[in-house]
């Protein structure tokens, strides 16, 4: 290692010797011409400067030499002073003539005796500093492209992404198809987009929205009202969203975390129907839900009979335009448990459950959001179609904080099978740590299988929250 540590710096030292003598070697070539045009000039003390020169420095120079003085003499002190009388002794000559006759003498003066402005060198700043244009940064960039680092580092990601593949695959060593080689390149990169998603959303600066809490008057029962927009499915699952505007564009609902927002209407027989819904995605002036499109027993079993009645409605009797009245509903996530801070939560969701939850992993996750440092969500559905409600969302959010978030969608009816009878569900969901916060949503069945499920893995019941 010590070999190893002096070879490197043995090369390090003559790359960055090597560079300063063909630098140094380039300036003098280049400072050739420079040279001889400005020489070593002598100040009116006699010291000696190295600078840019004006003409009028350049010009007592060109009288020296055209004086017949050799370039090698003129650092001898003797002819300096010498030099030094005889130029005084012109310019007095210069002078006298000069106000007898001074159109004469100027006619006859050498150009390099004009007068110039000490504030114009002989070579301008501007001309002579200049910014390395495209074609300068394309060689600059072809340079690092060929340098050997850049390669090392290119041969080195080669290498794991082999290895990575070769260790993915079912058959050992044997070469990875061409499916599972773009399924690599695609993995890593949504994983690289989405590095670059966050560290934008921590540099770019922050938008001013000029939004307005809704405001919800006692005298009205603290009831507003809001205006169908529009239906949408979802995908291949069996759920519609369903888009609602607030009264004015500025407005947002005040909600906190895990709050629910209570929807009520009148149906073709005048009688009031209304349900606790979580929201499915605010923003200003609009919000939309999530419902089951289903028969009655399944929408019954999936949201319970309130809400499927208040569903049944929305369906077939609420057109677009058509306005409901709402208000903030109850809030039903609530830790009790005696470890905090809370560092760890695990999400267990069935169905549509997974809409409060896919809020809350968007709240948390960011860093300095919270005290958590670590997520894990097992999504459970009977029907892979399910998963297309919040499908996207999840990956967006996995690829951001990879490091932070697990994500397990599990294909699994547990209205007929245990949730302790699936290997997958016993190797996702993970043990109890002092810390740890247990989340449930989805039916009220499923919610009671898995409370009952996580109690006998270890999670006390004041650890654990069912959002209902």
């Amino acid at each position: 290692m010590c070999s190893e540590g002096n070879r490197k710096r043995r090369t390090r030292t003559s790359s960055v010797s090597s560079t300063f003598v063909v630098v140094f070697l380039f300036l003098s070539i280049c400072s050739l011409p420079l040279a001889s045009a400005l020489s070593i000039g002598i100040g009116r003390e006699g010291s000696v400067k190295n600078a840019l020169f004006t003409p009028e420095k350049k010009s007592c120079v060109s009288s020296y030499v055209g004086g017949g003085i050799p370039r090698t003499t003129v650092g001898s002190s003797s002819l300096r002073k010498q030099q030094q009388c005889q130029n005084i002794r012109d310019r007095k000559r210069v002078s006298l003539e000069a106000s007898a006759a001074p159109s004469a003498v100027t006619s006859s003066m050498p150009r390099a005796n004009l007068a110039v402005s000490l504030d114009r060198p002989l070579i301008s700043p501007e001309q002579y500093y200049r910014r390395p244009g495209f074609f300068g940064m394309w060689k600059t960039f072809l340079a690092v492209v060929l340098s050997d680092v850049f390669k090392a580092a290119f041969v080195a990601f080669l290498l794991a992404f082999s290895i990575s593949l070769f260790a993915n695959s079912s058959n050992g060593l044997a070469i990875p198809s061409p499916q599972k080689i773009r399924s690599g390149l695609d993995y890593y990169y949504k994983l690289l987009k989405g590095r670059a998603t966050r560290f934008w959303n921590k540099v770019r600066p922050v938008e001013k929205i000029d939004a307005v809490p809704m405001p919800f008057h006692p005298e009205d029962d603290g009831w507003g009202v809001c205006m169908l927009r529009s239906k949408e499915h979802i995908g291949r699952s069996p759920f519609v969203r369903y888009d609602f505007d607030l009264p004015r564009a500025d407005y947002v609902l005040p909600l906190s975390l895990g709050q629910t927002i209570t929807l009520c209407c009148l149906d073709e027989s005048d009688n009031i129907v209304e349900g606790n819904f979580y929201t499915f995605k605010e923003d200003t002036g609009t919000f939309s839900i999530v419902l089951p499109e289903k028969n009655e027993e399944e929408t019954e079993y999936d949201i319970g009979a309130d809400r499927a009645k208040f569903a049944h409605v929305l369906k077939g009797e609420m057109g677009i335009g058509d306005e409901i009245a709402l208000k903030p509903g109850v809030s039903t996530l609530n830790y009790r448990g005696q470890y905090l801070p809370v560092t760890d939560i695990v999400y267990v969701a069935s169905g549509v459950g997974i809409v409060p939850i896919l809020d809350q992993v968007k709240a948390v996750l960011p860093s300095g959001s919270s005290s958590v440092k670590g997520v894990s969500l097992v999504w459970i559905n009977g029907d892979g179609k399910d998963f297309d409600v919040a499908i996207n969302e999840l990956e967006e959010e996995y690829f951001k904080y990879n490091t932070k978030l697990a994500v397990s969608c599990i294909g699994e009816n547990v209205r007929k099978k245990a949730l302790e009878e699936n290997e997958e569900i016993e190797e996702a969901v993970p043990d109890f740590n002092p810390g740890t916060m247990a989340v449930i949503s989805g039916p009220r069945a499923f919610s009671e299988k898995a409370k009952a499920y996580l109690k006998n893995r270890g999670y006390p019941e004041d650890c654990l929250c069912v959002l209902l």
